[in-house]
Formats: structure tokens, sequence, C-alpha cells
């Protein structure tokens, strides 16, 4: 499996395209950063890589109302560790996570937050996550944070966390 490791920024960023597929690649982010992983305003594909990481805020971070289309599937995503997520979802991001191995993180596997997107414009943001498998996070498997924040939650598989398996607060649907 080839490997991607850095320090700092994130080891791979995608931006503003489309029909881009990252694929069975092992990335690591050894601390500091925002993620290992930063899908920004785009339609794409990450499916069958393991991501991990340590000092960051999330493994992979889907943002922007572009990350509508945008797919994870099929990745093992793991040891977010200092309170990071596996996965975290913000300003009016759509993306669809489905069929993903999420353990061992600081905080949610995956966390879905209404933040303030660069533009101004504050979207819903709505992923769909179904057929997860869940375990071993600090912060529980699945956290839903603000008014705008409107996921679909479906057919996961959440176990042996610390925390709860779903948390909806500060005025989620």
């Amino acid at each position: 499996r080839p490997q991607l490791k850095g320090i700092g920024p994130p080891v791979l960023t995608v931006k503003a395209t489309t029909f881009a597929v990252i694929e069975g690649f092992s990335v690591q982010q050894q601390g500091g950063g925002e993620a290992a992983i930063t899908i920004w305003n785009c339609s794409c594909t990450v499916q069958d890589c393991e991501v991990f990481g340590r000092g960051i805020r999330a493994c992979v971070h889907v943002t922007g109302t572009g990350a509508s289309k945008a797919l994870l599937q099929r990745n093992t995503i793991r040891n977010g560790l200092n309170r990071a997520a596996g996965v975290l979802v913000t300003a009016g991001a759509c993306p669809e996570i489905r069929h993903n191995t999420i353990y061992g993180n600081g905080d949610a596997g995956v966390v879905v937050e209404d933040e303030d997107y660069e533009g101004g414009v504050l979207e819903l943001t709505s992923p769909f996550i179904h057929h997860n498998q869940f375990s071993e996070g600090l912060g529980g498997g699945i956290a839903v944070a603000g008014a705008r924040s409107t996921p679909i939650i479906e057919h996961n598989t959440i176990q042996d966390d610390r925390a709860a398996g779903i948390v909806i607060e500060d005025g989620a649907d």
C-alpha cells in the first residue's frame, strides 16, 4: 500500500474538483494541523484507504458546500488521538460515509457540525452516514451539533465506545 506521511498541514488536500478518486493509500498525519485528509468544496471519492493521525482535529475533514457528493467508503479510519474525530463534516458538506471501520479516536467517530463557512452563507450540513462500524472511541460513535446539522444516520454498528453511541446537541435535527 503506498504511504503518505506528514506533519503540519493536511497530508492530502482535495480542493474544488470533481471525479477525483483516492484509492488504496495509507495516509498518516504525525502531528499538528487540521487533518490527515481535507476534502474542500469538491465531489471526490476516498476508498479502500487507511487514515490515521495524532494531534489533529480529524483524520478526515469534509467541508464546504461543494463537498455535497463526496464519498468515503471502505476505509479504515483510526487513532485520531488527542481529541481528534475520525471524520469531521462541516460548513454545508453533505458527503456519503458508508462501509467504513472507524475506531480508537479521541472524539466521536463522525462529528457533524454546522460551523461557519468562509463564504458567510451557512448551508445545511447533511451527511448520509450508513453501514459503518464504530468502536473504541473516547467521544462515542457519532456526534451532531448545531441547528443546521441534519444528518441521515442508518444501519451503523457502534460498540465499545467510552461515551454515548450517538450524541445530538445544540439544536441539531
